[in-house]
């Protein structure tokens, strides 16, 4: 409600226009890898073996920002041609090389969440969450003050901007 207030129905639509392109980043670049994380470190703990758990957890990073970091400079430097000639709305390239730079990140929260999941500690992942959800929603309310206050009205990108923040808390 706050972001449709201060953004309108149109940028809303913007800034969903953009899903697609998060949805398939985080399907190639983080999907599965928090499940398999999450099942291999939970095997080897109850085989005992808690100090190979860590190993998983690294190996599953590795892989994940292999493919992470390479697609969040692709999408980042390509994001007007994606904006342009995939989305037929040059106004989310912005958003859309915001969105870019969370890519590794998100790579690293999944992972992460993952490894607390396999050794049994989901209340670590879930405060997190929690946390990752807080910084997102704060830092847009303070971003969106600060600018109407200084007289200025807040571009749609200032949402993709908490997301940003978000996955970097």
């Amino acid at each position: 409600m706050f972001l449709s207030a201060h953004f309108g129905e149109e940028g809303m639509g913007i800034y969903q226009l953009v899903s697609p392109v998060m949805a398939l980043s985080y399907a190639f670049c983080i999907s599965g890898f928090q499940t398999a994380i999450s099942k291999y470190v939970a095997a080897k703990e109850s085989n005992g073996q808690g100090a190979f758990s860590t190993y998983t957890l690294w190996i599953g990073l590795a892989f994940s920002l292999l493919f992470g970091i390479p697609f969040a400079c692709l999408t980042y430097c390509h994001a007007d041609f994606i904006a342009e000639s995939v989305l037929s709305e040059i106004r989310t390239a912005p958003l859309i090389r915001i969105i870019a730079l969370s890519i590794p990140l998100s790579c690293v929260h999944s992972c992460m969440n993952g490894y607390f999941l396999g050794r049994k500690k989901a209340n670590i992942s879930a405060a997190t969450q929690l946390l990752e959800q807080i910084i997102r929603v704060l830092s847009v309310f303070l971003i969106c003050h600060i600018l109407i206050s200084g007289g200025n009205t807040p571009p749609i990108s200032v949402a993709a901007a908490g997301l940003l923040a978000g996955e970097g808390a």
